[in-house]
């Protein structure tokens, strides 16, 4: 992993990125309305609770302390100008949590290693493969955005992530192979749709990363490889792995927190779990080692601080970008318009712009903002042409209530 004086370079020289398609990192933020934005890619998505505490302090002190958890399970800080900035980035390098810069992202099941209903030989294999995609340095712009799932199987696996390369356990010879398989039943691995041993994994998710290696090294992303899955429910709330052990998960609307709330949960983690955060790509935290006793105490802090900690919750059926005041291109305050509009809302992307940061894909339903109103886009992304324009949001709500029965 890269030192923190390496990691910070680019802050030292006083680069910002501003072209689209980039993604901020510690090394090289990106301009937001609010300051520059600083993004933490957590190795193996974890965190212990010591450090959180130091990244929020960090986070307070030197930039606004408002932080977004990705769908990549990556946390985004806010509200930094270059100098903020430098001393985050040195703080937090110096921790050692996070991937290293201008290398794939790598996302792993969050109970990896906890888990006794995971595949067995999971945790060796994700740290020879996290070696091999620590090896492809170098990565810049749109390429930086390339990502390699592992799912490990259990009880709370990744399911559908977006990933490029999308590996995962599976049985082979059987009607099950693309569905993951837990414990003794997994004898075998499914790299996107290529199935292979266990001691062949490593050598077949090297020999993808080096045929997709021109075209990231050259600042481009790749043809999408991974294979799509069934989308995931959010885990919330307790799911017991072992006979007197379990994780709870506890869900941010929007993934939205702060640096108080980042606080509050390494507490949480250290008073009731395993002491580590587990930050999971469905705007949803991970705690581990929680007793059954435990978990009920659990659920009413967290409760008691907005977070949802049961489901379904119409909610995470909502996308919606950070909007206004935040973003300098939305034209409307999104998330607060997403709340407002209620259950109704569910299944809907509203987006501040054109550009749909928040939901890169179509939608049954997706709410651009434009000069103060919203444009309605009908099984389309937000820069398809729209069906309706110029709404308010009580335009908005009526049409979406055409859709629910009565």
């Amino acid at each position: 992993m890269a030192s923190a004086p390496q990691r910070c370079r680019g802050i030292a020289r006083g680069r910002a990125v501003t072209r689209r398609g980039w993604c901020p990192s510690l090394a090289t933020p990106m301009p937001a309305a609010d300051g520059l934005l600083v993004r933490v890619r957590p190795v193996f998505g974890r965190i212990d609770a010591g450090a959180a505490r130091q990244v929020a302090a960090a986070a307070a002190a030197h930039g606004n302390g408002l932080i977004d958890l990705t769908q990549r399970g990556n946390l985004q800080f806010r509200g930094f100008d270059l100098g903020s900035a430098a001393s985050f980035a040195a703080i937090v390098g110096g921790l050692g949590v996070d991937q290293p810069v201008g290398t794939p992202g790598l996302m792993v099941s969050p109970l990896l290693g906890v888990d006794p209903a995971a595949a067995p030989e999971a945790g060796a294999l994700a740290g020879e493969i996290a070696a091999v995609v620590a090896g492809m340095t170098g990565l810049e712009g749109p390429a930086e955005k390339f990502s390699v799932s592992f799912d490990a199987g259990g009880v709370i696996g990744l399911g559908s992530v977006g990933a490029d390369i999308a590996i995962r356990t599976a049985a082979i010879g059987t009607a099950a192979i693309g569905t993951a398989a837990i414990g003794a039943a997994a004898t075998g691995w499914v790299v996107d749709d290529e199935v292979c041993s266990a001691g062949d994994l490593v050598a077949v998710v090297r020999r993808r990363l080096e045929a997709c290696a021109p075209a990231l090294r050259a600042g481009r992303r790749p043809e999408r490889m991974g294979m799509a899955r069934a989308a995931r429910v959010p885990p919330l709330g307790f799911v017991a792995y072992a006979a007197d052990r379990g994780a709870f998960g506890l869900g941010l609307v929007f993934g939205a927190m702060n640096a108080d709330l980042l606080r509050l949960l390494a507490d949480l983690a250290a008073s009731f779990g395993d002491g580590v955060l587990r930050f999971t790509p469905w705007r949803a935290v991970v705690i581990a080692g929680v007793t059954q006793a435990a978990a009920t105490r659990l659920a009413d802090v967290a409760a008691a601080e907005g977070m949802i900690v049961a489901g379904p919750d119409w909610r995470f059926g909502v996308q919606a970008c950070v909007g206004a005041p935040f973003c300098a291109a939305a034209g409307r305050a999104t998330r607060a318009d997403a709340l407002a509009l209620g259950d109704t809302g569910r299944g809907v992307h509203v987006s501040g712009c054109a550009k749909g940061c928040a939901h890169p894909g179509p939608a049954e339903v997706t709410l651009v903002g434009r000069d103060g109103r919203y444009d309605l886009v009908r099984n389309g992304r937000a820069g398809d042409t729209p069906v309706r324009r110029g709404l308010d949001l009580a335009a908005v709500r009526a049409e979406l209530m055409m859709k629910v029965p009565a």
